[in-house]
């Protein structure tokens, strides 16, 4: 039996609105998803944010000699300055999978906000686009969040080490 075998590590990129608004990755290069023997089909990994923990959602891809929990990125956005009215404090941050080939993620979950904000919006999607409400008068203010996301193992194509990718962008009115 010939098993085709996938390994797998993320990346992933920000881009602000203002110049002084920022975007850390906390562990931008995981989950490393480790070897995956690919299935006879498509199969889907998903893998939890909060915990870390990997589960196969569909298919038939198995991962080899991987732990059952991974590393999750975690995602810190500031806004700055963060003054003026409600409008000027809203911000618009939009998750997108940049990859392509034979691992891509199709789709992310924002989970573990934090920051005194307002998260709003949706909590799964491909693309994820959400909104964070920061506080009045704050000057600067941070809101964070968990990253998790589904991973889509194709049956064929190329083998080997497989990038991830995927960009976090914001806008503000």
């Amino acid at each position: 039996m010939f098993v085709r075998m996938l390994t797998t590590a993320l990346v992933g990129l920000g881009s602000v609105a203002y110049a002084a608004d920022s975007i850390v990755i906390d562990n931008s290069t995981v989950p490393a998803m480790g070897k995956v023997a690919a299935g006879s089909a498509t199969s889907t990994f998903t893998v939890d944010g909060s915990t870390g923990a990997v589960v196969r959602a569909s298919g038939d891809a198995v991962r080899v000699n991987s732990p059952g929990t991974v590393s999750t990125p975690t995602i810190s956005v500031t806004c700055a300055p963060c003054n003026g009215n409600a409008a000027s404090r809203l911000m618009t941050v939009t998750v997108t999978s940049t990859g392509s080939g034979r691992a891509t993620l199709s789709s992310f979950t924002r989970t573990n906000m934090s920051g005194g904000v307002t998260f709003g919006g949706a909590t799964t999607g491909s693309p994820l686009i959400f909104t964070i409400q920061f506080p009045s008068g704050s000057g600067t203010s941070t809101a964070s969040f968990k990253l998790g996301m589904t991973v889509q193992v194709a049956n064929s194509g190329a083998t080997g080490v497989r990038s991830l990718p995927y960009q976090i962008s914001t806008s503000r009115p």
